[in-house]
């Protein structure tokens, strides 16, 4: 899967305005459309293996883990390059955008009702969780990647969730981790502004 992770350059006007230095709600706006992405090619490729994703309730559950995953890595990502209050600014901007697009996805699907308020709920309560495992420069450890396959494969059938936290672990997991730190680097590479004034 390919996704934009550089800011649009285009000609005249518009190359001007894409070099300005983005805030951190514009990194974070354009971070939670790769997460998203990322988030939706992962539950397609695990469709695409046979597993039996057969409900909205857990396709959006396993979606729902993707993106607290790929939050928690991103804060992770972010920890040297931005000061603590900038890191919590910008983790929770990235957040509450997620939970922006699972509202509106979950609408179109499954009708009206409060969807995002739940995805918050989950998030903080997973946020200690992950506090405990470790992340180097080489991506998530074990026990991280381990803990997020377990919570993704939550409402399968038993039969599938040994070979889903396989999957997820070898191959699913380090793809994602793969595009998402592509797209940290690439986002980032173009600054922020260092007295955050911009919003979404």
């Amino acid at each position: 899967m390919r996704v934009k992770s550089s800011w649009h350059g285009g000609r005249g006007k518009r190359a001007g305005r894409s070099h300005k230095k983005k805030s951190l709600g514009d990194i974070a706006g354009a971070l939670a459309f790769i997460v998203w992405k990322i988030s939706r090619n992962g539950v397609e490729n695990l469709i695409n293996e046979k597993f039996d994703v057969i409900s909205h309730e857990q396709l959006f559950g396993i979606i729902s883990e993707y993106l607290i995953f790929l939050i928690q890595s991103s804060d992770r990502l972010v920890y040297k390059s931005l000061s603590q209050e900038q890191r919590g600014e910008f983790i929770q901007k990235l957040a509450l955008k997620l939970a922006d697009h699972l509202q509106e996805n979950q609408v179109d699907r499954m009708g009206e009702g409060d969807y995002r308020s739940p995805f918050i709920h989950q998030l903080n309560a997973e946020i200690h969780d992950y506090s405990e495992f470790s992340f180097s420069e080489d991506g998530p450890g074990y026990p991280f990647m381990c803990y997020f396959a377990e919570q993704a494969g939550k409402t399968l059938s038993e039969d599938d969730r040994k070979w889903f936290v396989a999957q997820v672990v070898e191959i699913e997991g380090p793809e994602a981790i793969e595009m998402l730190r592509k797209g940290v680097t690439n986002l980032f590479g173009f600054g922020f502004i260092e007295e955050c004034q911009g919003g979404d």
